[in-house]
């Protein structure tokens, strides 16, 4: 699922792009948050639930912006952590743990919360599976470090990170559309449409889809920690301008397919009662080459989200009110061989579904001025079903 280091290696070629109006927009304010544009543009962020100058946010922060993030090849959040100091990513069965400062998840199970908050557009992914999202079509990322409990509420002792997408624009009809081709038969296409809707509204419309063999050969079967297709799909409509009524409303459906993962020993220790002693010595020799594996168990990783939400803001004139609610469906299934071996000894098998449902309200002082204030409120409810078993 991790394009690790192929990504940057991609042959990327752009097959064609939608409209023409690409060249007049390049030489408009590049967008916010985008870090990989200095000089004099100024770069806005919200980790403070309204738009601010980075430079003049009392945070520690790191933004990082859509064309640098194509750049340098961040696609996730395991490539996030090259670039945010004290940022830490790694992965365990179906989750991704997620640490800042030291401060994170110790497990991955559903009665498990992160210690750092994870969100979509500002929808709060409560599960360690939601930091598996692919980043395409992103505005910025912000990373917070914490504590930021104040204005983000549960789980955010470690910190923040916000994926914030690209919203519709009325301004005009563009939209673009590439594939790549990498080392390890690396397949890529992806684009993106915005159109206005006359000139009260626009829609946006943004697909990637990837396949790639894994770096871990196996013996007896596909490769590991490749995909079998990662789909990613987001569509969003916006309705109105903040002077009056802005409505916007946002749907988004990803599902990974992963090729699994592979225990690895550095030593067996052949135990247990006689008929385990037994079976255990009918294994093969250990192959010491680290990409090398021979398990005869399926191997898989499937993680599947979809999330749909309304947000409404207005101006009141020095006061901004704002208003979503959404929800969110994920489901994961993990399998793993747990004896790393060609011999059926023991399989783990992991299924979760989580749901989850948020309401966020508040009011924002917009004025500049010495003093501003925010007042809000945050309800939110989940349920989730394990099943876990190794046999």
């Amino acid at each position: 699922m991790n394009k690790m280091v192929s990504r940057l290696l991609a042959a990327s070629a752009t097959i064609g792009a939608l409209a023409a109006a690409q060249a007049a927009q390049a030489q408009d304010v590049p967008p916010a948050g985008d870090t990989a544009s200095y000089g004099d543009d100024e770069i806005i962020v919200t980790a403070q639930k309204r738009e601010t100058n980075l430079q003049d946010t009392p945070l520690a922060i790191s933004a990082i912006g859509g064309t640098a993030m194509e750049e340098r090849g961040i696609d996730d959040v395991n490539n996030l952590q090259s670039y945010v100091p004290n940022l830490r990513v790694g992965q365990e069965q179906d989750g991704v743990k997620i640490t800042l400062r030291g401060i994170g998840i110790q497990g991955t199970s559903s009665i498990t919360d992160n210690g750092v908050a994870f969100y979509q557009d500002n929808f709060y992914v409560s599960r360690p599976a939601g930091g598996s999202a692919v980043f395409y079509d992103v505005n910025r990322v912000e990373v917070l470090r914490g504590p930021q409990g104040t204005l983000y509420g549960r789980n955010a002792t470690g910190g923040v990170i916000n994926v914030i997408s690209n919203e519709p624009s009325k301004g005009n009809f563009a939209g673009e559309v590439g594939a790549s081709y990498g080392s390890r038969n690396l397949w890529e296409v992806r684009g993106w449409l915005n159109a206005p809707l006359g000139d009260v509204a626009a829609v946006r419309i943004s697909a990637v889809y990837t396949e790639e063999d894994g770096y871990l050969k196996n013996l007896r079967g596909p490769d590991l920690y490749g995909t079998n297709g990662d789909l990613t799909v987001r569509g969003q409509v916006k309705v109105g301008d903040v002077d009056s009524v802005e409505l916007l409303l946002y749907g988004l459906y990803s599902k990974l397919k992963g090729t699994g993962s592979a225990n690895q020993f550095l030593q067996r220790n052949i135990g247990g009662p006689p008929p385990v002693q037994a079976l255990l010595r009918t294994l093969p020799p250990l192959n010491l080459n680290p990409r090398v594996t021979d398990i005869d168990a399926p191997a898989y990783l499937t993680v599947e989200t979809k999330l749909a939400f309304a947000r409404l803001r207005k101006d009141f004139g020095g006061v901004e009110a704002y208003l979503q609610v959404g929800r969110m469906w994920q489901d994961s299934y993990n399998q793993q061989d747990f004896d790393g071996s060609p011999v059926d000894v023991s399989i783990f098998n992991k299924d979760q579904d989580n749901k989850s449902t948020s309401v966020e309200a508040r009011l924002a002082s917009t004025r500049d001025g010495p003093f501003s204030w925010i007042l809000g409120g945050y309800y939110f409810d989940e349920s989730t079903y394990t099943f876990a078993a190794s046999a």
